[in-house]
């Protein structure tokens, strides 16, 4: 029996992800932030993210808050708001 290789480039992988997508990341306050994935929508300015994960990262540059800072997330949903300033600035602006 062959098998197919399955393994692929991480842009080939992100690259139907447009403006306006939903999406859901595992971490928590940061640590498992999926940092390849996020530096590549930084990369392609995709915005109009609806965000779905526990925290929105943590202060200090991690890389979820740097999503906040660019405007790049729409919506957010998940349990804690207030662990980057990037967020809560986002959030207490009505953004």
């Amino acid at each position: 029996m062959k098998y197919t290789n399955k393994v692929v480039e991480l842009h080939q992988e992100l690259q139907p992800i447009k403006p306006g997508v939903r999406l859901m990341m595992g971490e928590f306050v940061g640590a498992g932030e999926p940092a390849k994935c996020i530096e590549w929508l930084l990369e392609q300015r995709i915005d109009r993210i609806t965000l779905i994960a526990n925290t929105p990262g943590m202060r200090g540059g991690f890389l979820k808050a740097e999503l906040f800072e660019r405007g790049q997330i729409s919506e957010f949903i998940g349990t804690h708001i207030g662990t980057t300033q990037e967020s809560t600035r986002q959030y207490l602006s009505g953004n």
